[in-house]
């Protein structure tokens, strides 16, 4: 009988360094998990699969990196609040921040997966981030929306 794997998500800008996202999948995998993020260019079902990779995942790894923190965009708001709403339903949940700028990589992940650490990185720190940023991003999306309304009019 074949050996069940976990999975581990991620939440990342769209323009991160691909080396460390393909870094982080390398380690999921080393590690013995299956790796269910992937970029979707923001198709008009993105957040359904996203959302359905993280209610099956057992960890989410937040690259929370320059490129993250310098073009937080609606959609990783959407993502983070997904995430912060799953930690608080269920405490055990792993969430993994892995901030490049504090000497994170995606060996650190690796470590933290084979030791199967509860956590990695500064969460609060992170959660404070989104709520502070929150508001903006939330503002440019509605300002977008506003654009393709008028467009559209």
């Amino acid at each position: 009988m074949a050996e069940i794997k976990k999975n581990v998500h991620a939440s990342f800008s769209s323009r991160e360094d691909p080396a460390l996202s393909m870094g982080v999948a390398r380690a999921a995998h080393e590690s013995g998990y299956n790796f269910t993020a992937s970029h979707s260019y923001q198709t008009s079902e993105w957040e359904a699969v996203w959302n359905d990779g993280l209610s099956e995942a057992d960890c989410v790894v937040v690259f929370y990196t320059n490129a993250y923190r310098g073009r937080f965009t609606p959609a990783l708001l959407k993502e983070a609040k997904a995430i912060q709403a799953r930690k608080a339903r269920d405490p055990t949940f792993k969430v993994y921040i892995l901030n490049t700028s504090d000497g994170g990589t995606a060996d650190s992940v690796q470590v933290n997966l084979l030791r199967n650490t509860r956590a990695m990185g500064d969460f609060d720190g992170w959660v404070a981030f989104t709520k502070q940023q929150g508001g903006a991003a939330e503002e440019a999306e509605r300002a977008a929306a506003e654009q393709r309304r008028l467009e559209q009019a």
